[in-house]
C-alpha cells in the first residue's frame, strides 16, 4: 500500500479528521501489507504535508511534516 494523496484548498495543508480516520482504519483493518505507509496532501501555496504511519503489532505511530515542494 503506497498511500493516500490528495489536495486541500488551504495554504498549509494539515490532515483533516477524515484523513486521520482513514489512516487509522487502514492500519486497523490490516489492509496494507507493509509495516509503514504514507499520506501526501498538497496545499495551494507550494507546501505539502507528508505523514508516515508505522505499525508495530497493535501500536501505531504517526509522524507528519509540512515541506515546501515548489519555489
Amino acid at each position: 500500500y503506497l498511500g493516500e494523496w490528495h489536495t486541500h484548498n488551504e495554504e498549509t495543508p494539515i490532515p483533516s479528521t477524515t484523513d486521520t480516520n482513514l489512516m487509522g482504519q487502514v492500519a486497523k483493518d490490516g489492509s496494507p501489507s507493509f509495516d509503514a505507509f504514507f499520506m501526501l496532501i498538497i496545499g495551494n501555496s507550494g507546501a505539502a504535508h507528508i505523514e508516515v504511519l508505522r505499525q508495530n503489532g497493535a501500536e501505531i505511530k504517526r509522524e507528519g511534516k509540512v515541506i515546501p515542494w515548489r519555489e
